[in-house]
């Protein structure tokens, strides 16, 4: 699960993953952060996910970083927004208003690129990554962010291959991800009726990670 794996899919239109309408856990479930306006919020991995849209909408800053620079200037093409673009560090910086995204590796991030963030909203990172990525993601997030909030949006089902997408996040592994740092409130667990890509049984789990203590 390489970074060519994804700009492959963005180049190729293969995005069944991306969303006409914002996610439906996010709008039920985003208040239970109970972030003042203004909050910057940050989106990994994001896509030209319409859930930027709808955060920027409750009147929050976003700042996100996405692989594909085509993803990117879809998002803003959408957003009806004209970025400046700048070199910060590893990163292409788009930026307009409220929105700032960053192109690039997320790993190559650092702390300050994020400063002011007091929430991580993940639908579309954590599922995306294999399981020894997703060891070095968690272990990123708290280093980046190591006070912000997260609500996060996970699946399980039985997933057909080690590195078929999106990836089956159980809760107990989600414990060990990051059980360490925060204190984790399951918000809502829902069957699919569906399945995922026809596997079931699936459910759909929406996660509140607080800081402990």
């Amino acid at each position: 699960m390489n970074p060519e794996y994804w700009l492959q899919r963005w180049q190729q239109g293969d995005i069944g993953f991306d969303q006409q309408e914002p996610n439906g856990n996010l709008v039920a479930f985003f208040p239970t952060l109970a972030l003042t306006p203004g909050a910057r919020v940050f989106v990994p991995l994001c896509g030209k996910s319409i859930d930027v849209q709808w955060l920027l909408q409750q009147g929050h800053a976003v700042v996100a970083v996405e692989l594909s620079e085509d993803a990117v200037q879809a998002l803003f093409q959408a957003l009806q927004l004209t970025p400046d673009i700048s070199q910060q560090g590893e990163h292409r910086c788009y930026q307009a208003g409220n929105l700032c995204v960053y192109v690039g590796d997320v790993f190559a991030l650092e702390r300050a690129q994020l400063e002011g963030v007091t929430a991580i909203y993940d639908r579309g990172a954590l599922v995306a990554l294999d399981a020894p990525l997703r060891m070095r993601y968690s272990a990123k997030l708290k280093e980046l962010c190591p006070q912000a909030q997260q609500l996060v949006v996970t699946v399980e089902y039985p997933q057909p291959e080690p590195q078929s997408t999106p990836q089956s996040v159980p809760a107990d592994e989600l414990r060990q991800l990051y059980g360490d740092h925060y204190r984790l409130d399951c918000l809502n667990r829902a069957a699919m009726p569906e399945g995922v890509k026809g596997f079931t049984p699936a459910f759909n789990s929406t996660w509140h990670l607080s800081i402990a203590g």
